[in-house]
């Protein structure tokens, strides 16, 4: 019995991991297939330079079907030629012959020239998909209108001398002009049109000079612009590089535009010298690279008074060249900047400031009413009795810190904002000095008198006065009736008797 209950529990599983196997196994292989699809790509087999004088038969392949490209035969410019009407230019997307192998699709063309003739650039392209980049060859198409094609080639080379630059450049040539009827060879001529360049135009006339070339063992031109030879100041200069041949055929046009700088910026910190403290000021940097439109990049460095050195920060930056700096500590700054110019060359300019501490503004308030420029303050040693210098002032990078002594005959009596009768009570004439000193060390003094009297003392006064008083009183009533009664004398008469 238990063998028979196995058989069927090994067949479910069996069951489960075919049809598992059936489902993941064709999603993996489709997925290894999407992933090839990615690599897409268009190139062109047929060769650069070639003639062709009856059709133009030009070849390639392609990983996306030829249906989603499209090819167009283009006139190259001409040095010193007018632009060319854009009639001229053949574009079409049709394909002469297709084959299909292994997912690539080989594609020919074969386009009649008829009466075309031009040194022209053929390309093609795949509109639905941008990351394929364009692919173009330079061909020469009819008997005539042919001239040598230069493309520059970028070569990342380090060269110790920094007035002389090197362009490499590929020359593409029409074979049956290779050498002329005599058996000579057709050499090029390296020339250019140059100006001073400022933003997007010349400012100054335009020379035609000549170049220096030569020919690397890997078959590119190796032009030779020493700023020296060619006598250009420091400065943006503006190539127009092109090839003469000795049939004084000119070819295309590469414009290039180069800078030639052997000395580096000079800067200066423009800004005050001294400041308050918590004060903010603003400071600029003056730039010369001794040339128009010159690219300087300018690093700031602010050295606080505690010698700790960092870059701006959040509300210091206004511009490249300026920024706004707030003195939250008395003493020496120390700005600088350094400006860095296309080439590498730099330099470094310091501005220092003199930051001055502001002492603190001492305010009192008591419970006395009594006003003095001196602050007076009478008490009975039982009453109650304050000062408050709680509303004293100063930067607010020092109100936190503020220290407040109060002396007595030269002798602290409290460390605090407030002095009362439950701090000190000795009766008494006293003359108390408040000092409020900063984290800066800068102190502000203000004098106090407190007379402070015993309650018998209070008691006897009390008394004294309560005397005055009632003599006072006895005194006047006593003159009210000396003069009343003098009055009343003088107006009294003696009787008359009649006869």
């Amino acid at each position: 019995m238990p063998q028979n209950n196995m058989s069927p529990k090994l067949l479910s599983m069996l069951t489960v991991f075919f049809m598992t196997s059936i489902i993941i196994f064709p999603l993996s292989s489709a997925s290894v297939a999407d992933n090839g699809q990615d690599d897409l790509s268009v190139g062109i087999s047929t060769n650069p330079g070639l003639l062709f004088e009856n059709y133009i038969n030009i070849s390639g392949q392609s990983s996306v079907p030829v249906s989603e490209l499209v090819w167009s035969l283009n006139h190259i410019i001409q040095h010193n030629s007018p632009l060319l009407s854009t009639s001229n230019v053949i574009s079409s997307s049709t394909f002469t012959d297709v084959q299909v192998y292994d997912d690539t699709y080989f594609w020919e063309l074969s386009i009649p020239v008829n009466e075309l003739n031009c040194t022209c650039r053929f390309s093609i392209v795949s509109p639905n998909n941008p990351e394929i980049s364009e692919q173009s060859i330079v061909l020469f198409v009819g008997q005539s209108n042919h001239f040598s094609i230069i493309n520059y080639e970028p070569n990342f080379q380090n060269f110790e001398d920094l007035n002389s630059k090197l362009l490499f450049y590929d020359v593409v040539r029409v074979e049956n002009n290779e050498v002329n009827i005599n058996g000579i060879i057709n050499e090029l001529i390296f020339m250019a049109d140059i100006c001073e360049y400022s933003g997007n135009s010349c400012v100054s006339e335009t020379n035609q000079i000549v170049l220096n070339h030569s020919l690397s063992e890997s078959g590119l031109y190796v032009v030779e612009l020493n700023q020296d030879y060619l006598g250009l100041n420091d400065g943006n200069w503006y190539f127009e590089i092109f090839v003469r041949d000795s049939f004084l055929i000119f070819s295309n046009v590469d414009e290039q535009v180069l800078t030639f700088d052997t000395t580096p910026p000079q800067v200066a910190i423009l800004g005050s010298q001294e400041a308050n403290e918590m004060e903010s000021k603003v400071f600029a940097a003056s730039v010369d690279d001794g040339y128009d439109s010159s690219l300087v990049a300018l690093t700031w460095t602010i050295t606080e008074p505690n010698r700790v050195v960092r870059g701006l920060v959040s509300g210091e930056y206004i511009s490249d060249s300026s920024v706004k700096i707030e003195f939250n500590q008395s003493g020496t700054w120390n700005i600088s900047v350094l400006a860095i110019d296309s080439v590498g060359h730099y330099a470094r300019q310091y501005h220092e400031v003199i930051v001055e501490n502001l002492a603190p503004e001492i305010s009192l308030q008591s419970s006395s009413d009594q006003t003095s420029d001196a602050l007076i303050i009478v008490s009975e040693a039982s009453k109650m009795w304050y000062i408050d210098a709680s509303m004293t002032q100063d930067t607010s990078n020092d109100i936190d810190n503020l220290v407040f002594q109060w002396y007595v005959d030269g002798e602290i009596i409290h460390t605090g904002k407030n002095l009362s009768n439950t701090i000190f009570s000795e009766t008494g004439n006293h003359d108390v000095t408040l000092v409020v000193t900063d984290n800066d060390g800068s102190s502000t003094e203000s004098s106090i008198q407190i007379r402070i009297k015993s309650d018998a003392q209070s008691s006897s006064d009390g008394v004294s006065i309560l005397l005055i008083l009632s003599c006072i009183i006895f005194l006047g009533l006593t003159i009210i009736l000396i003069i009343r009664f003098t009055k009343e004398d003088k107006s009294f008469n003696l009787p008359k008797w009649g006869k």
